[in-house]
């Protein structure tokens, strides 16, 4: 008899697969998640297999294909056009997908709830094979527009239809979603490379402050705290590097405000491949994490770059949000009190002023974060959840 397999359904891609289709599909949050959960669930025995949605660009390559990609098998599902055109085609796609392989003794487990897994629910339902939704950032009513229209509808129409029980990023977001049978996921540690990274040796302090940046996720927070450094210690020796999605222009500017005033200097990044990114990761010391816990995102999803900081053994700065306080205390990060930037200043200079206690404190973090997020300490517990 054939082994049960489990098909993760996410919009994720590589780097290796962005050179075979020439796209710049890289989703940090998404991909980290994915791939390490596959990676742990293989790693324990369990055949997990990645089923993909990333849009490809070239037009003369669309037909859905099953490849590998860092030793995973890795199912692309046929995609093309735009918006919503792309939606709908890759529903049909993924339906198409599901009749012709997913079989009842498999397990589907969906990552957030797209639009264009309704005909795959429903299907799935149909059938009755167990489709688990990972609820990874539950609809809210600080997300206006359009898209926080169809975040809401999306999930209505697809939460009825997957099983009762379901992974979430956070106990949190659980509650608020009043989910009754839930399995917190905040991650998977990546596995520690061979070659070693030495913190807090340079000459100047590493902060990153990347991922999707909006005032939610502490952009004033970060650009006010900056500006006070400049001005209050102009004197100090703090690289701040700035990756991911946020106003360009607004970044620049305040690059070119804060290093006429001061020694501080921040690095405004543009994309980055994976590779560029691991190659940024080793060279900074402190990972920031300003999602502000006074908004509710703040209070429901976990921040992924928790675990991507921690487990990589940057020191975490970080505000309390979500699950954090629960994990993380001030003898395993620097944990903010508030959401001032008044805070935010100081404790970064005493980290400079201080660096080979703060190093420890960041040993301590990775230490936590290993034991917490190690991929098969995460398998042991979602194998048999998934299994029902």
């Amino acid at each position: 008899m054939a082994k049960q397999r489990i098909f993760y359904v996410s919009p994720v891609s590589s780097e290796e697969l962005n050179r075979r289709f020439e796209q710049r599909h890289y989703v940090g949050p998404a991909d980290a998640k994915v791939f390490g959960v596959c990676r742990a669930l293989r790693s324990a025995g369990a055949n997990a297999v990645i089923v993909s949605t990333a849009i490809n660009r070239r037009s003369t390559d669309r037909w859905s294909q099953a490849l590998r990609t860092r030793g995973i098998p890795f199912i692309r599902v046929a995609a093309t056009g735009r918006a919503a055109l792309k939606r709908i085609f890759t529903a049909f796609t993924l339906l198409h997908f599901a009749m012709r392989t997913v079989k009842h003794r498999d397990r589907v487990l969906l990552y957030n709830f797209f639009p264009e897994y309704f005909l795959l629910a429903i299907y799935l339902k149909l059938t009755g094979v167990p489709a688990v939704l990972d609820v990874e950032d539950g609809p809210t009513a600080d997300e206006k527009g359009a898209r926080g229209v169809m975040t809401r509808v999306s999930y209505a129409l697809i939460r009825p239809l997957t099983a009762t029980r379901s992974v979430v990023a956070s106990i949190s977001l659980a509650s608020r979603l009043g989910l009754p049978h839930v399995l917190p996921i905040y991650g998977v540690a990546r596995p520690l490379s061979d070659r070693k990274v030495i913190r807090f040796a340079g000459s100047r302090l590493g902060v990153l402050f990347g991922g999707a940046i909006m005032p939610e996720t502490g952009s004033e927070l970060f650009t006010s705290a900056v500006r006070l450094l400049a001005a209050e210690m102009p004197n100090k020796a703090i690289d701040f590097h700035v990756t991911g999605h946020f106003d360009r222009q607004r970044f620049l500017a305040l690059k070119q405000e804060v290093e006429a005033l001061s020694s501080l200097r921040v690095l405004v990044h543009g994309a980055l491949t994976a590779t560029e990114y691991d190659n940024l990761m080793s060279k900074v010391d402190v990972g920031l994490c300003l999602k502000l816990p006074s908004h509710e995102m703040g209070q429901t999803t976990f921040p992924s770059k928790v675990v991507e900081i921690t487990s990589l053994g940057l020191l975490l700065c970080t505000t309390q949000v979500s699950d954090v306080p629960e994990l993380f205390d001030d003898t395993t990060s620097a944990l903010l009190r508030g959401e001032s930037p008044e805070e935010l200043s100081q404790i970064l200079a005493k980290i400079d002023a201080n660096r080979e206690e703060w190093a420890k404190v960041a040993v301590r973090g990775q230490e936590k974060a290993q034991a917490m997020f190690a991929p098969l300490a995460v398998a042991s517990r979602m194998e048999p959840f998934l299994r029902g």
